[in-house]
């Protein structure tokens, strides 16, 4: 599989090494390569190619919004994916950034879910769109463990993945070590329908207790395998349908 190929600029360590950190948890098919500093960073956008570009804002040498600049008036990245991080997002920053015409911008501290968000809206060859989660409220999963079915909340869903939430029941903790079959189950805004797929887990975790302590729900993030024929053309149609443009900046 071809990978993208991301810069992250930062001129703190510790920054650089969450921003990695977060997407090589949250993004399977990345390249991550990183610079200190905007000079060079600007001198690795001479000679190198990237599918996108994450840069912090306030740094010593050069902001981030004239990183921006510095790509928009060169050939190699013109029209190359731009994500801006910043701890300021008052009316007056918003008000530059889209002078600038910088139009993705997230705010630190960030969420997980945010900056693989923005990553797969902003690098999106279409032949790396089935990796994109998408959140299809109201869906549901009915997961096959032989003779027993577990029923789940899908938190969110891609071509080749699942994240669900799925409640302890009295015969405990459901031990996931192979291949499932599974139902996925459609709410009425999307028809209804439901479609069959296989898929192992990947990982999982406590996600709310009782007191006194006792595991009340876990999440597990699921690989799928290939989804083909009818079943890819239904789950692609509610993919598009329910995801949404990039938002620029929240009001």
């Amino acid at each position: 599989m071809k990978k993208r190929r991301i810069l992250i600029i930062h001129d703190q360590n510790v920054f650089r090494s969450i921003i990695m950190r977060t997407l090589t948890a949250e993004v399977p098919d990345l390249e991550l390569h990183t610079a200190d500093s905007s000079l060079e960073a600007i001198e690795l956008l001479k000679k190198e190619s990237f599918d996108m570009v994450i840069s912090a804002n306030e740094m010593e040498q050069m902001n981030g919004t004239d990183v921006h600049l510095h790509m928009r008036d060169s050939g190699r990245h013109n029209t190359t994916g731009f994500l801006l991080l910043t701890s300021k997002l008052d009316k007056q920053n918003k008000k530059i950034f889209k002078e600038k015409r910088i139009d993705n911008v997230l705010k630190l501290p960030f969420k997980a879910g945010e900056l693989a968000r923005q990553v797969d809206l902003l690098s999106v060859p279409r032949e790396w769109r089935r990796h994109l989660r998408i959140d299809v409220p109201g869906t549901k999963v009915r997961i096959h463990l032989g003779h027993r079915i577990i029923q789940a909340d899908i938190v969110n869903l891609s071509m080749g993945g699942m994240l669900c939430n799925l409640k302890v029941e009295p015969e405990g903790i459901p031990e996931f070590s192979r291949f499932y079959t599974s139902n996925i189950l459609f709410p009425p805004l999307y028809g209804s329908v439901s479609v069959n797929v296989d898929g192992y887990v990947l990982r999982q975790a406590g996600l709310q207790w009782f007191e006194p302590p006792k595991l009340e729900i876990i999440q597990c993030a699921w690989r799928l395998s290939e989804i083909t024929g009818r079943a890819r053309e239904i789950m692609q149609d509610i993919l598009d349908k329910a995801s949404d443009e990039p938002d620029m900046i929240d009001e």
